[in-house]
């Protein structure tokens, strides 16, 4: 059994829905399938795995197209090149269902759309953001609007299997009329990622670590003047604790730009004595850096009206550390963090609400009677293992395959296992 796999950023081991694919296309191997990929690189090519460092295993072919830009995120910018070579793809073998993940949506999904009215395989458009109307809509002109819109409609009419990453996400394409079933199938995560590689711990007795991207919308400010405000209170939680932030500080947002600007927002408020600021580094050193952590910081409050769920959270469940996270009241983050047994947090950027909590999760952690802080509820977290998520997907494309039991229109699975 085949699969070609349309998705723009599969070669690039950093990029989250990279991460998404090569995990579940590892797992899908396993369970019988061969997949080939169509994604970005250099120059139009088509060739073997290995030919392009790919060392997912169950991956056979890979084809790319030159990144078109900007145009990557409009409906002709990668479509001009990726269709035929898709067709080359069908002209050296048969595929048996075709999967399109975006975003950008005009660009992978319209390709999967082409194929599948050429072809007549099933075709599952996988969604890692929300739709249309809940996310870009309002920034664009309405002749574009127009245009996403209608484009969005025939996605969720020809679509065999609609995937949404939240449970958010799955109600939002029922509700715009998705024709073929629809499934939610987090990111998810595998912790053959970290096996064998040795934690980082630097200096510190303890670790707090947040492993991502700091932008306007997620800050470490509030954190930083809630952790001081815990000092002056009480100085021993804080004795020998560092926090330290490992990644990227974009201006993509008009946020910090720099490591530089986080150290001195620390100095600023007097806390630049337990920072460590690390920046951008490659996955696997991240992973090391969460892996010598005593503890896990999350920061979900984005002040947008789509509430999203970091995929970091899905790693950190594995990492069998507690987690103090700082996100909406109530959201879907929320709600797994509380289920899972893992999470301790608080639902507010006000600095004094940020201090009451860490000073009770520290407590916990560190002036407790030695037992840990949280306890693992196991049938929750291994919901999220990119293994069970494969296993799912497995059974939803064999369900399409001759002799299989069709579609089951206008179902919505919410539940992974």
């Amino acid at each position: 059994m085949r699969i070609l796999l349309v998705t723009l950023f599969f070669l690039d081991r950093t990029y989250v829905g990279a991460l998404r694919w090569r995990r579940l296309s590892k797992y899908l191997h396993e369970l019988g399938w061969e997949i080939d990929c169509l994604t970005l690189g250099p120059r139009c090519e088509v060739g073997k795995a290995a030919d392009f460092d790919c060392d997912v295993p169950g991956v056979d072919r890979v084809a790319t197209v030159p990144d078109p830009g900007w145009l990557r995120f409009e409906m002709l910018g990668w479509l001009i090149q990726g269709l035929p070579t898709a067709r080359r793809l069908f002209l050296g073998g048969r595929y048996d269902a075709v999967v399109t993940s975006s975003p950008p949506a005009m660009s992978a999904h319209t390709v999967g759309l082409c194929l599948k009215s050429v072809y007549g395989i099933p075709w599952v458009a996988d969604y890692r953001d929300y739709t249309v109307d809940a996310t870009i809509v309002h920034r664009v002109g309405r002749t574009r609007q127009r245009l996403l819109r209608g484009m969005e409609r025939l996605y969720l009419n020809h679509a065999d299997i609609v995937i949404g990453n939240t449970e958010r996400a799955g109600r939002l394409f029922m509700e715009s009329g998705a024709a073929g079933e629809v499934v939610v199938l987090p990111n998810g995560a595998d912790p053959s990622d970290w096996a064998g590689l040795e934690p980082l711990r630097g200096r510190g007795k303890f670790r707090m670590v947040h492993a991502g991207r700091f932008f306007k919308g997620r800050t470490p400010e509030p954190f930083l003047e809630g952790l001081r405000r815990v000092r002056d209170r009480r100085p021993d939680l804080v004795d020998g604790l560092v926090f330290s932030m490992v990644g990227p500080f974009s201006d993509r947002y008009n946020g910090p730009h720099a490591p530089e600007a986080a150290s001195a927002m620390a100095k600023r408020i007097g806390v630049a004595d337990l920072i460590e600021v690390v920046g951008p580094v490659d996955h696997p050193t991240a992973l090391r850096y969460m892996l010598g952590a005593d503890a896990l910081v999350l920061f979900n409050i984005l002040g947008t009206e789509v509430p999203v769920i970091p995929a970091k959270l899905y790693e950190y469940l594995h990492m069998r550390r507690p987690i103090f996270a700082v996100q909406e009241p109530g959201s879907e983050a929320d709600r797994i963090l509380e289920t899972s047994g893992m999470g301790f947090g608080v639902g507010s950027l006000a600095p004094e609400g940020i201090a009451t909590a860490l000073e009770g999760f520290l407590v916990r952690c560190r002036g407790g009677d030695g037992s840990a802080p949280w306890v693992e509820q196991q049938a929750v977290t291994h919901r999220y293992l990119s293994k069970n998520l494969a296993a799912r997907l497995d059974s939803l494309l064999r369900a399409r395959l001759p002799g299989g039991r069709g579609i089951n229109r206008g179902d919505v699975a919410v539940e992974i296992g």
